[in-house]
């Protein structure tokens, strides 16, 4: 396990990432971290402790996966950086199987979580929240596109552009979310 904390050693998730192993947990404890887009490719169990914060600064995209096996988990994402061209999101998952992205909390994100060719992963009890006025303002909540076997269950979305999207889906069982005063179906 690799702490990580404004009072440890390690003190950005970066450098845990980089000196982890897959296999390794990284053990993230309350406080801010700005750290632009934190990149995962390593399979590996990322836990937050007092959801600590990943602020995008309303510029960055704050998590790419590009992973086998990994977890996501008790992490609190904020404002991400908005663009319609590069779809930003806090969590972005590309070309990524099994996953868990457990038990986190987004707010302000452009995308919250997004799933693109991807599949077998598990994204449950999620509770995001934005504010859009506009489609052009925010992106959806969560977003699949080109994904197969995944579970998204028991998520919260609000204020959002759709709150759950689905394009180019197969064999997903989706079940117990809630998704309200989004700006299209609910």
């Amino acid at each position: 396990t690799i702490r990580v904390g404004p009072s440890e050693s390690v003190t950005q998730i970066k450098q845990a990432i980089t000196m982890a192993q897959s296999g390794d947990t990284i053990l993230v404890r309350a406080g801010i971290y700005r750290e632009g887009n934190i990149i995962l490719q390593k399979s590996i169990v990322l836990i937050g402790e007092g959801y600590p914060i990943l602020d995008g600064e309303n510029e960055y995209e704050t998590l790419t996966v590009h992973t086998q096996n990994a977890v996501i988990k008790g992490l609190k994402f904020i404002n991400t950086g908005t663009g319609s061209i590069e779809d930003k999101a806090a969590i972005k998952i590309l070309d990524s199987n099994n996953l868990r992205i457990l038990n986190n909390q987004f707010e302000n994100a452009f995308f919250g979580i997004y799933l693109a060719n991807s599949s077998r992963s598990w994204i449950e009890n999620n509770q995001l929240q934005a504010n859009a006025e506009a489609e052009h303002q925010i992106g959806n909540g969560i977003h699949l596109w080109k994904c197969e076997y995944n579970t998204i269950n028991n998520n919260t979305i609000k204020g959002h552009r759709d709150g759950i999207y689905f394009e180019l889906v197969t064999n997903s069982l989706i079940t117990n979310n809630f998704s309200e005063a989004n700006l299209r179906y609910g």
